[in-house]
């Protein structure tokens, strides 16, 4: 089974809005080699992804 995904425009302001802030999260894990450790030490989040995302 293939997975679907909506569009952008299917979620609100308020949603995609804490997505970018995730994003600039791990971002830095990404692109700029900044360690998932000290990331989530600074921004005093779970390194696991389900703590960050509310779950």
């Amino acid at each position: 089974m293939q997975n679907e995904y909506l569009p952008l425009t299917a979620y609100s302001e308020d949603q995609r809005q804490k997505a970018m802030d995730i994003y600039r999260l791990i971002e830095q894990y990404l692109y700029h080699g900044k360690s998932l450790k000290a990331i989530a030490k600074e921004s005093d989040l779970s390194i696991r992804t389900h703590s960050i995302l509310g779950k």
